[in-house]
């Protein structure tokens, strides 16, 4: 195989001569591309842009012969155990803090670089009652789920070493089995539901810490933050309140950095809204009031909890995964950096495909310590990735998919985002270092993009290269033969299905063959695009398209922009 980059070869000298950059109408020029093979030829497109999305008619498009077979049929999707609305609220959180002015933080009496000490954390015993604000009733808007935030009544039923476990006292002993959560609540610590979950988290805690980072605090900025309290606390309850005893999609658990605030700061900066010219404190009895538990906590889903247990178990990994990222990532940055003012903190807090990326490829390694079945594992969502990777990972909004020949699918985007994200975290996982890269990216001092570059400039990379490699996951989809790596070298055949685990090692990377994923009754394999075709690229997307076999040139009219960047994949 040889990977030949046409941005260099043949465009470096229309680009010399004065392309404008980020055109809103890209130049376009036809060349004749000199293929090197009497076997198959594939033409990358990539987009380079982290933001933007361009247009199939601005890709370029291929002029030659032969095709690839259409797309299967649609694919039959299993529930979306997402959270829009968290999203949401962490996202609210992030923007307020943004629009904090430097006049105003510079006027405010509170000194928000104090640095407190955990001298006082929340320490609960089995069976103590307390109240915990969770969004427990939704209501469909725009086809996104909203939540609303009550107080509820909860009972720790466990208190492991490394957690507590706390039950909403409205569902006990099968208070609402009328809507299909029947939790067992038995004094056998061998049956009972919370006893099970608080122990399966213990089982993961030390593994999961000493990869993805230690969580625990002494100081933190006492005026934003809360203290550690010690042990995580798990809250199950029913989730939206949308249990009923059919149901199998809807949200499995969630982590909300909001309760890592102090509700006073809370308050100050994010539960104010603009009346008129004046700003005014959002009313607590209003739904849209920002609520802090002032706690180290997650949420699980108690009706997924009775009928998907397993999924619940993958989700406490998940779950803990993003606590731990906003802590390592910005608590204790801005612990250890006062001097940063408030309004420069999302300056250092996790993008959702960042932390999504790595909840979910943690979620992969702990597959086999916790057998999980592909079902519900992270992999199950690579058939979509197969269908729609030219979406890109990069955008979390929601927006219309299409399949490759441009018509409308039935999809949430979602799902695409999802499984796209994924892909790409288990892509880096399994060709540039495995457990020590992901460990790497999660505790190194940066986020987002910079945290895998710098992860990858120790490996001899970078984030752009390993962007262009990704591509090659949809070509080379079989295990590396010899044969293969003579042609291409250890280093250079970038593919799903090779391990990534080293002797000893309890949590690994598993080889993945993309072609036999299946979704429901059907597999999807990689969509390779015939060439004359062309699709939206999403921020980071990429389209493969197959150009022939035994051909001596093609004609390829191109967009020349700074934003796309073609090459060739040739096999002899």
């Amino acid at each position: 195989m040889k990977k030949i980059l046409l941005f260099t070869v043949i465009f470096c000298t229309i680009l010399l001569s004065g392309c404008p950059k980020n055109a809103e109408t890209p130049q376009k020029t036809t060349v004749t591309v000199e293929t090197h093979t009497s076997g198959n030829v594939y033409l990358v497109k990539i987009n380079n842009s982290n933001t933007k999305t361009i247009k199939a008619a601005n890709t370029g498009k291929v002029e030659s012969t032969k095709d690839r077979a259409a797309d299967e049929e649609n694919p039959v999707l299993t529930g979306l155990h997402d959270d829009p609305f968290i999203r949401q609220q962490n996202q609210r959180i992030t923007d307020a803090l943004s629009n904090i002015s430097s006049a105003r933080a510079a006027a405010d009496d509170v000194d928000y670089s104090s640095i407190g000490t955990t001298a006082s954390t929340k320490e609960y015993t089995k069976g103590q009652q307390t109240t915990f604000h969770s969004f427990s009733e939704s209501s469909t808007s725009g086809g996104m789920l909203e939540g609303y935030s009550h107080e509820i009544d909860a009972t720790c039923y466990y208190k492991g070493e490394h957690c507590y476990i706390f039950g909403d006292d409205s569902e006990k002993n099968g208070a609402k089995k009328s809507k299909g959560i029947d939790l067992c609540y038995d004094d056998d610590d061998t049956k009972n539901s919370f006893v099970l979950l608080g122990k399966e988290f213990d089982s993961c805690y030390e593994l999961e810490t000493a990869i993805i980072g230690d969580p625990k605090y002494d100081e933190y900025r006492d005026n934003i933050f809360v203290p550690w309290n010690k042990k995580v606390i798990i809250f199950v309850s029913d989730l939206y309140g949308d249990a009923t005893k059919d149901q199998d999609s809807g949200v499995v658990g969630y982590f909300y950095n909001g309760d890592m605030y102090k509700q006073e700061f809370v308050d100050k900066f994010v539960n104010i809204k603009q009346v008129g010219l004046t700003t005014q404190p959002v009313d607590e009895d209003d739904p849209a009031y920002v609520h802090s538990n002032e706690a180290s906590m997650f949420y699980v889903d108690s009706k997924f909890l009775t009928t998907h247990k397993e999924t619940v178990y993958t989700t406490l990994v998940h779950e803990f995964n993003h606590m731990i990222n906003f802590i390592t990532k910005t608590l204790k940055y801005m612990t250890a950096n006062p001097s940063v003012d408030v309004q420069n903190m999302p300056n250092h807090m996790c993008d959702t495909w960042f932390t999504e990326m790595l909840a979910m490829t943690t979620e992969d390694m702990f597959c086999d310590f916790l057998s999980t079945e592909y079902t519900e594992s992270p992999m199950a969502r690579l058939p979509l990735f197969n269908l729609f990777y030219y979406y890109g990972f990069r955008n979390w909004d929601s927006y219309t998919v299409k399949d490759s020949s441009g018509q409308t699918i039935d999809i949430d985007s979602i799902y695409v985002s999802y499984a796209n994200t994924y892909a790409f975290g288990a892509f880096l996982a399994r060709n540039y270092g495995g457990i020590d890269l992901i460990k790497e990216i999660a505790t190194n001092g940066y986020v987002n993009e910079q945290a895998i570059n710098q992860a990858l400039i120790k490996r001899g990379s970078t984030y752009k290269e390993a962007l262009s490699n990704f591509a090659l996951v949809l070509i080379n989809t079989a295990a590396p033969t010899s044969a293969q790596l003579a042609q291409t070298g250890e280093n250079y055949y970038y593919t799903m299905n090779r391990s990534a685990k080293k002797t000893g090692e309890e949590l690994y990377f598993d080889a993945i063959n993309l072609n036999t994923l299946k979704m429901g009754e059907y597999t999807y394999k990689p969509t390779i695009i015939a060439k004359a075709k062309s699709v939206d690229l999403g921020p980071n997307g990429f389209s493969v398209h197959y150009v022939g076999n035994n051909i001596k040139s093609f004609e390829l009219t191109a967009n020349v922009s700074d934003l796309m960047e073609y090459y060739l994949v040739e096999f002899n």
